[in-house]
């Protein structure tokens, strides 16, 4: 691994002024995995290559109450980006991003990640004014099995069933606003779902909703086949 850069400030009442740059060159997790030697994170191999850089100007004084208010003023960019790599044996890769002018505009962020072939995008906004706060989500997981040996890597030593992960899940999250006026609206399907605590066949749901009096409630959700497993299943 590789870091270059510092932070810096021309007065006390100055903002900070960060630059600073991260490289990864296939290191290697294992050895930095808690637990023995045999535990299952640290038999899989886990090798991380990737890049980061952080062009940033933050505000001398931290939040004084509102956090969101506080990041919408960052001025610059930052980012990381995950080369293909690889996560308790299994691929992995993705990039980060946030962006903000300290304008109307606030701070721009987005993340998307595939691992094994799962795949998660997400987008969002911290305006000045709450109401312009903007979220967005998908999520397109047509193989969650493929996730047992990273689930059952990171369960707590000693479970007697560590948690096993099956079948499909797309979906789509909108969400606006910030609160306790949010608004939210979405869409999500799963197919021959495993999930630790239950069984799902098929299902679907849709809604519309928001927290703030007299918002709309829209909500159709159609479960085929459901069966909750585990000591609290009636």
């Amino acid at each position: 691994a590789e870091v270059t850069g510092g932070a810096a400030k021309a007065s006390a009442s100055a903002p900070w002024t960060v630059d600073a740059k991260l490289a990864l060159r296939e290191l290697d997790l294992q050895p930095w995995w808690p637990g023995a030697a045999d535990a299952p994170l640290r038999r899989s191999p886990s090798r991380i290559t990737g890049n980061g850089q952080v062009q940033l100007t933050v505000p001398a004084a931290g939040p004084a109450g509102d956090v969101f208010a506080w990041l919408a003023t960052l001025q610059g960019r930052a980012g990381v980006q995950l080369a293909p790599s690889l996560l308790a044996g299994l691929p992995v890769s993705g990039e980060a991003s946030l962006q903000g002018r300290g304008d109307a505009q606030g701070l721009q962020l987005a993340l998307s990640m595939d691992t094994a072939g799962n795949a998660l995008r997400a987008e969002g906004r911290v305006a000045p004014e709450a109401a312009r706060d903007r979220w967005q989500l998908r999520i397109d997981a047509p193989a969650l099995q493929r996730l047992n040996a990273l689930a059952q890597g990171l369960a707590p030593a000693g479970a007697q069933a560590p948690p096993a992960f099956g079948g499909s899940v797309r979906g789509d999250l909108l969400a606006e606003g910030r609160w306790p006026h949010l608004r939210t609206q979405g869409q999500l399907a799963a197919q021959q779902l495993a999930w630790p605590g239950l069984r799902l066949a098929e299902g679907q749901a849709r809604w519309q909703a928001g927290t703030a009096r007299g918002a709309p409630l829209d909500l159709d959700v159609v479960l085929a086949d459901l069966t909750l497993t585990g000591a609290d299943a009636a």
